[in-house]
């Protein structure tokens, strides 16, 4: 399950809208290689999607769990909504453990 100090650290990330290129340059040490969560969430939606939003990343305080929100639009009808419980694996290659759809329409 989610770690209390992970949904902590989600709910003060999440508190107001960020730049992800600011994440990014704080964070060096994030890396994304094939088949990354972002690779499969974009997979997943890339048919008909008009945006795609993704939440700043938390992490819990022993840095090995991780959550983020993605959602995406594909139409007036059309899009979805969910949290994504990542976990470092043993090579250091984040993976999703969980996840939970929020919204759908």
């Amino acid at each position: 399950g989610v770690q209390p100090t992970t949904l902590e650290a989600f709910r003060r990330a999440t508190a107001t809208p960020g730049d992800a290129q600011e994440y990014f340059d704080d964070h060096p040490e994030v890396r994304w290689t094939s088949n990354t969560v972002l690779d499969r969430i974009y997979t997943a939606v890339r048919a008909q999607v008009s945006y795609l939003r993704l939440s700043r990343v938390a992490f819990s305080a022993s840095g090995d769990q991780a959550l983020m929100y993605a959602s995406f639009r594909c139409g007036t009808l059309c899009g979805r909504g969910e949290y994504f419980l990542l976990e470092r694996a043993a090579s250091g290659d984040w993976r999703i453990r969980g996840v939970l759809l929020r919204v759908i329409s």
